[in-house]
């Protein structure tokens, strides 16, 4: 079954005796036009074969703009990136902060075992790293991105793969200030 549907004709509005164009704004594309579905445009005319002429050129700008949404809509600056991963791991120390100023003493036992497990965290961030392996740091980036309110970015873009990259160096550091504490 094919994907691809005639775009729909200019239609003539009932009140104002003009002709009009829709245009169904894509899902992904939403948050870029404040979530509304779709983009009406008079046409200016009451003429339907100026209309069709008027309608086509208005299908091949929108189709560009959202051509150019896909691939260049989502960038977030080097500063923005740097921005939303300090709020995370501010917040990360925060809430560490926060345990362990009602947990009570640790034994060296809960120290010890404490130890491995951030140890595993930082080189288990270190291979994703090295490897440009940024699946662990996906999610978390989805939450940066909304909590700003942000628009979701395409996880094979470069701009989401740099903010991935740079939160698990943020939780190298989180883990290293933890083992320190």
């Amino acid at each position: 079954m094919s994907t691809f549907r005639r775009p729909a004709s200019p239609f003539l509005h009932p009140t104002r005796n003009v002709f009009y164009r829709r245009v169904t704004i894509p899902k992904r594309l939403r948050p870029f036009f404040n979530d509304r579905v779709e983009v009406w445009r008079s046409l200016k005319t009451a003429d339907k074969d100026q209309a069709e002429v008027r309608s086509s050129r208005f299908d091949a700008e929108t189709r560009r703009l959202f051509i150019t949404l896909k691939k260049h809509g989502e960038r977030l600056s080097k500063d923005q990136v740097e921005a939303l991963v300090q709020q995370w791991l501010e917040t990360e120390l925060d809430e560490l902060e926060d345990f362990m100023a009602v947990s009570g003493p640790f034994s060296d036992e809960d120290r010890d075992t404490k130890s491995l497990v951030l140890s595993d965290l930082w080189t288990e961030a270190n291979e994703a790293l090295v490897s440009c392996d940024f699946r662990k740091a996906e999610r978390e980036a989805d939450a940066l991105l909304k909590a700003a309110g942000l628009p979701p970015m395409d996880h094979d873009g470069a701009d989401f793969g740099r903010l991935c990259r740079r939160l698990l160096q943020a939780k190298q550091e989180y883990f290293k200030i933890e083992a320190a504490r």
